[in-house]
Parts: C-alpha cells; sequence; structure tokens
C-alpha cells in the first residue's frame, strides 16, 4: 500500500480512475436486482460476521479498521472510570457548580495530554450564555446557572415521621428529586391524591408527568407543592427485579418555576397513598434549598490540528451537563481518554498524523454543537455525538447503538430497521445524502469482530442530541449510544450501571470513525461503496417487497447521493474533478 503522503500528491483524476469498476459506481449504480443476485449465489462470504441488528457491512483492513488495533490496543478501560468516578460526584446541570468543578478536571487534564501546549494540540474554552426554557416566554432565554443544594421530604402520618427523599450533597442518592431548576422550598401541607381534592395549602401528588397545566392547576387552587412519582415505560425494569420502583426520574423545568416541585420514586408513592388512606390528615414537610449563579457557560473544545487540511474538521461532541453515569459521564470520560490515546500513538509514531483537523468538544447538550459551529473557522466534514455509550448491557439491558442522520428509513423503518422505544423523530425534507453511516457502522461492526462477541444495532434518526444540530447545519451528524437502558434519567444511572469495556469498545467505534474521515485514503472507498451496495439492495427490495414502490426511489436516490458525497469526502477531489 502507498503511503498516504505518496497519494496525496497524484492528481485527483488519476486517484479516481485508480478505484475503476467502483468509481464507475457513483451514479445511478449496479442494478439491485442483480446485486442482489450475485450476493445470493456467492453467500455473501465477504460480509463481516457479527452480531449487528442492520445491512451488513464489506469485511477489508482498511477503512476505520486501518486504525482499530493501535487505538483498542492503547485505550486503557480503567482510566474512564477513575474520570467518571470523579464526574459521578456532580449533578452537573449547564454551569453550575458541578459543571463547572468538571470543566476544570477536564481542562486540567488536556493540558497534562499537551493540549494548549502544542501549536498542533490546540485547547479553547469557548465561552456563550446559559439558558433554558422559559416560564414566561415558553422559549429558550438567558437563565442563571443552578445549583442544587439540599432537599428533604418528610411525611407526617398518625403521629410519627418518616424522611422519603433526602440530600446534602450532590452524590448523595436522591439528588434528582429535584427537577433542575426547581424553586428553593419550606413548605409543608395536608396530601391531596386527586385534582378535584385540592384546597387551599395542601401538597399534591401525583404519578402522571408533570406539565405546565399541572403546575397552573395546582397554584390557581391554592397548593403549596406538588410531587410526581411519573417513570418512562421504559424505566421499567426488565429483568423483573422492579428496581424501577426506587427509580427518581430526572426533569428539568421551565424558569422560573412558580411553585415547590420534587420528583419521588414509585415506591414513595405507594407509601404516600397508604399513609392517606390510613390517616386523611397525612401531611408531606419539603425542604430545598438551590443557589442561582450568573455566569458565562463554558465549553472545552481541544483539535488535532490536520496536517494537510487543517482547515477541515471532524467535531465529536460530548456532553458534560445532565446528572448521569451513562448519560453522560460515560461520554465525557471516554473521549477524554480517546483524546490522550489518539495524542499517545500520534506522537509515538503508531499513528500518521491525521490530513485533517479532529476537534473533540465538551459542553452543554446542543449549545456545544452551536458553539463549535459558531466560532470555528474550520469546515465541519462530519459531526459525531458521543452520549451513553458505556452502559452496561448486562445490568441496564441496553444495546451498543448507531443512529444514523435523516435518511429515507426515518421516513417508514422497513426491516432491519425498527425505533427504539424514544420513538421516531418528525423529519423535514429535503433529505440530504450523504455517507457518514457507512463509515460509522463500518467501525462499529470492525470494533466486534476485533473483540467478540458484542451486540450491535442501529436505528433510524429519532432526534434529541447534538447530532441534530450538526444535520441542521447541512453537516452530516451521527450518534454513538446505548438504548434502551432502563435507567436513563433517572437516580438509578449511576457508576454501577456503567461497564469499563463496553466505554472501551464504542469510544474505539468513535474514534475510529473520526480518525477514517480524518485521514482518509482512496483504498478505503471501494469497501465503502460494497458497504452502500449491500444497503442498497436491501432497502430497495425491503420497500418492493411492502410494495412502497416511492420508498424504494427514496433509497435509490439516498445511496446515490451518498456515493457521490463519498467520493467528495475520501478522495478529497477539488471541484472540477468531481
Amino acid at each position: 500500500m502507498l503511503h498516504r503522503r505518496e497519494l496525496g500528491r497524484w492528481p485527483g483524476r488519476i486517484l479516481a480512475l485508480l478505484l475503476g469498476a467502483a468509481c464507475v459506481a457513483s451514479n445511478d449504480g449496479p442494478d439491485p436486482e442483480e446485486l442482489l443476485e450475485a450476493i445470493r449465489q456467492e453467500g455473501d462470504p465477504s460480509a463481516v460476521p457479527t452480531d449487528h441488528q442492520g445491512p451488513p457491512v464489506e469485511a477489508g483492513e482498511v477503512g476505520p479498521a486501518r486504525f482499530l488495533p493501535a487505538l483498542y490496543g492503547a485505550f486503557d478501560a480503567d482510566r474512564p472510570m477513575e474520570t467518571l468516578g470523579v464526574l459521578d460526584r456532580y449533578y452537573r446541570s449547564a454551569g453550575d457548580d458541578g459543571y463547572e468543578a468538571c470543566v476544570n478536571h477536564l481542562k486540567e487534564s488536556l493540558e497534562e495530554i499537551g493540549f494548549g501546549s502544542d501549536p498542533r494540540l490546540e485547547l479553547d474554552v469557548v465561552k456563550g450564555q446559559v439558558t433554558t426554557r422559559s416560564w414566561i416566554t415558553g422559549e429558550d432565554a438567558p437563565a442563571p446557572a443552578w445549583t442544587p443544594w439540599s432537599a428533604s421530604l418528610t411525611l407526617e402520618s398518625g403521629g410519627q415521621e418518616r424522611i422519603l427523599h433526602h440530600f446534602s450533597r450532590q452524590g448523595d442518592p436522591d439528588r434528582l428529586m429535584l427537577p433542575t431548576y426547581a424553586p428553593p422550598a419550606m413548605v409543608s401541607g395536608e396530601v391531596v391524591l386527586d385534582y378535584g381534592d385540592i384546597r387551599p395549602g395542601s401538597v399534591v401528588v401525583i404519578e402522571a408527568k408533570i406539565d405546565k397545566r399541572h403546575i397552573q392547576r395546582v397554584r390557581s387552587q391554592g397548593g403549596v407543592a406538588l410531587i410526581s412519582s411519573y417513570i418512562e415505560p421504559f424505566n421499567y425494569d426488565p429483568t423483573g427485579e422492579d428496581r424501577h420502583l426506587d427509580a427518581i426520574k430526572w426533569r428539568t423545568m421551565l424558569h422560573p418555576a412558580p411553585l415547590p416541585i420534587m420528583k419521588i420514586s414509585p415506591r414513595s408513592y405507594e407509601i404516600i397513598r397508604e399513609a392517606v388512606e390510613a390517616d386523611p390528615q397525612a401531611r408531606l414537610a419539603l425542604q430545598a434549598e438551590v443557589i442561582y449563579t450568573y455566569r458565562r457557560l463554558r465549553t472545552l473544545v481541544a483539535t488535532i490540528v490536520g496536517d494537510e487540511s487543517p482547515d477541515e474538521a471532524v467535531v465529536i461532541v460530548s456532553h458534560l451537563d445532565y446528572p448521569g453515569a451513562g448519560d453522560n459521564g460515560s461520554g465525557v470520560s471516554g473521549m477524554l481518554e480517546g483524546a490522550r490515546v489518539l495524542v499517545e500513538l500520534l506522537r509515538g509514531g503508531q499513528l500518521e498524523w491525521p490530513a485533517r483537523s479532529i476537534s473533540i468538544v465538551w459542553g452543554a447538550e446542543m449549545h456545544q454543537a452551536d458553539a463549535w459551529l459558531g466560532y470555528s473557522r474550520r469546515r465541519a466534514v462530519a459531526g459525531i455525538s458521543a452520549e451513553m455509550i458505556g452502559e452496561s448491557p448486562e445490568r441496564t439491558g441496553a444495546v451498543a447503538r448507531l443512529e444514523r442522520m435523516p435518511d429515507p428509513g426515518a421516513l417508514y423503518a422497513l426491516p432491519p430497521d425498527e425505533h427504539t422505544e424514544w420513538g421516531a423523530g418528525d423529519v423535514e425534507d429535503p433529505l440530504q445524502p450523504n455517507g457518514l453511516s457507512v463509515v460509522a457502522r463500518c467501525a462499529l461492526v470492525d470494533v466486534a469482530a476485533h473483540d467478540p462477541p458484542w451486540k450491535t444495532a442501529e436505528n433510524p434518526w429519532e432526534g434529541g442530541a447534538d447530532h441534530d444540530r450538526f444535520n441542521a447545519r447541512g453537516v452530516p451528524g451521527v450518534l454513538f449510544w446505548h438504548f434502551t437502558s432502563f435507567a436513563y434519567h433517572t437516580s438509578l444511572d449511576r457508576i454501577e450501571m456503567v461497564c469499563s469495556q463496553e466505554l472501551k469498545r464504542t469510544s474505539t467505534a468513535v474514534l475510529t470513525t473520526a480518525l477514517a474521515l480524518a485521514d482518509p485514503l482512496p483504498t478505503d472507498l471501494d469497501r465503502y461503496l460494497r458497504t452502500l451496495n449491500r444497503e442498497r439492495v436491501i432497502r430497495i427490495e425491503a420497500a418492493l417487497e411492502a410494495e412502497e414502490e416511492e420508498l424504494a426511489e427514496q433509497w435509490r436516490e439516498w445511496t446515490t447521493g451518498a456515493r457521490l458525497w463519498l467520493h467528495q469526502e475520501i478522495l478529497r477531489l477539488p471541484p472540477s474533478d468531481r
């Protein structure tokens, strides 16, 4: 194989010709029926044999596989768990005291790696505004950082008192009993379990999800507080051990919330209900202490500067806010270790310095992608969201997944596609074809083949993470995550729910995807096109079997567009040669 820098000297037209038949497929492509018959006859021996719910991947030692042995061998599975231990001590809402402490920890760790002191390793702190949804306007608006300090909920019934939930440190198990932006409180009142029984001075306890209507109703009828035990259906323990009965669901409220609000576990709701049945005068006392601080919201950006096309970048984002170990302490700690491993391998010569830049970003979800896109002078080739990448399949029921960008599968999911319990998102036309999911799929399957067995999956776009921000700007974006985790967004999402080996595997898939795009070789392209052809066959056949002619045509257009994107981004041809 020629050295990348030797290949880089060849004119783009000659590089394209070297790929022969693969390049011919860049327009309409081979007939799907002929491809399908060829795959059937040869028994598909060139597909990577793994347990992946999704289209097959062409086997090969190119693409993400070029970087896999070195990265996987150097990635220390224990080190991210040490970082996660630090992160898990804090609540981490955007800009709060815990968030700030974690930003400081990450910044110091990155400086120790060499970011900020080497011109090829940039370290930037982008400062912005803390925002949240306004109670008054319903729109995102500037807000102070909100830090929970302490809280307690005490049941008074039959002459006895019982503390149901409390915390005095951010690392305590019940820290999620205060939704983000819940106000300070010191109130008590008789318990009401039904809206029809609300009277002035009462505390309303419900099993339903809290929304603005509930708050307004309780407030207008004189209630002094609202408490909810709601958890999502996917939060139910899949093992049958009923661990979800002790889960407190995380929520964020509109600011400024006009009423004291708390979240409790389903088990506590039953205790309260039984107490009210035995003593109709049962009371609840709520105490909540929070701190509001006006400060700039910091986003960290660590960039490995490309040596040939430094003004083009692959961007990895991993949000630091949210008080969960899996979501998203695992992504933050995995990408910190990834930054260390990349620098170590690049400096040691085990990997060539990438042609394009790689930026790894830590900040508040959604804001961090906007921060990079707003401040960076570089062109984003792709955006990769690393979120919930370490959940233990055994302890949470979650599976390592790739969520693609909006494609025809997001319009109408047919096998092998299926949506998660998160559910389908609203897709906006027009679709923007690209081949990012092909590269990411190869990376996920390559890791599974390198360290089997590993069950992986993919799902059509559903939305709700930073990849949306990239897609909205016309930049291809995908999400690496684990779902469905019963501990997701609950007080049970702590460090014991994270698996170090799972975190290593998924982190490696994220990193090899980024490297394959940051340092592409023309020889990678044939594997991607063959993988894309396999997907094209499966998608069109499924659509035709479902008698969805329009969907079949959408997949033809998508895969043709994806071929063109792969040619452009992998060969890196100037416009005149495309």
